[in-house]
């Protein structure tokens, strides 16, 4: 079953395979985008400085105090649903944040973002992600800087991982400081990328040419072997708009936007490299990519909408 949102009726609900609403969720509309548990027994969900735990099936709804407005805070489980990861985007005014709720004992611990340099190295508009947990108490995050002149034109400037066992200090130290660097070389700095770069399922993105412009090209990195094998290539007439490899790390999604702003999914074999592009009935909507935990379907989303 899918949680979705039902923009004429102005609610949350739940949907299953068959199309069919299996419940209405009574959740703020439309200023909330709840994240559920793998299992959907539990949805996250930020409201102004209110971390909202929904449980799906009693209807409670516990609450956790950010101290720290959440608006459009990236909300990620952890694999015990314990504990969700939270990061928070730089605005004008608040600060960058990583953080952690502990869902038991109803709090949040929020860890300002520290670069190496010192805070004003962090631009304005610099977006933090969790990249995804590694177990039960460290997950990986990164900061991106984006130029608006170019729209391949993403930075990862830096980025760690936070071990929430040891984890004492009330800010976050950079541990990347040289992953930035390397994805403008177009690959060729070294045969690979810092220690931590890639994605938890190994998916690593660089630009092909060099500054200033910028080609994007994905590939996953095998440490074992030493090298990086690239997937994917846009070249200089498409754009891609999100990518997301499938449970089972077998097969790479990515949606496509060429410059009449049609797009396409292409499906790529990870091992094989061979690819199948879909032609997709949309213009210009910015297609997200999401797997169902089966690694059998895949969700086409439109983002903020």
């Amino acid at each position: 079953s899918m949680v979705v949102a039902d923009p004429d009726a102005k609610h949350w609900e739940i949907v299953g395979p068959d199309g069919m609403v299996v419940k209405v969720l009574p959740l703020a509309w439309p200023d909330v985008y709840p994240t559920p548990t793998d299992d959907g027994r539990l949805l996250a969900y930020a409201k102004d400085k209110l971390l909202h735990i929904y449980d799906v099936s009693s209807g409670t709804d516990k609450t956790i105090d950010a101290g720290i407005d959440l608006a459009d805070a990236q909300l990620v489980w952890s694999p015990d649903e314990r504990q969700i990861a939270v990061a928070l985007s730089k605005t004008s005014f608040d600060p960058l944040f990583v953080g952690v709720a502990d869902i038991a004992a109803g709090m949040m611990t929020k860890r300002e973002y520290s670069p190496l340099g010192g805070v004003s190295n962090v631009p304005q508009g610099a977006d933090a992600t969790i990249v995804g947990w590694l177990n039960d108490s460290q997950f990986e995050y990164r900061v991106v800087s984006s130029v608006e002149t170019d729209p391949f034109n993403s930075l990862v400037s830096q980025g760690g991982t936070l071990d929430l066992d040891s984890a004492t200090s009330g800010q976050i130290v950079s541990e990347l400081d040289t992953a930035g660097p390397w994805s403008w070389c177009a690959g060729g700095c070294a045969p690979l990328p810092p220690a931590g770069f890639e994605n938890t399922d190994g998916l690593v993105s660089w630009c092909s040419v060099a500054m200033p412009s910028c080609r994007p090209v994905l590939g996953v990195v095998d440490r074992s072997a030493g090298k990086v094998r690239r997937l994917l290539d846009a070249g200089t007439t498409a754009i891609i708009e999100d990518f997301a490899m499938s449970p089972d790390a077998k097969t790479l999604a990515v949606t496509l936007r060429d410059k009449t702003n049609h797009q396409r999914l292409r499906l790529v074999n990870v091992q094989s490299g061979a690819s199948h592009d879909y032609p997709l009935p949309y213009v210009n909507e910015g297609h997200g990519i999401r797997w169902s935990p089966d690694g059998k379907t895949i969700l086409l989303y439109f983002p903020g909408t």
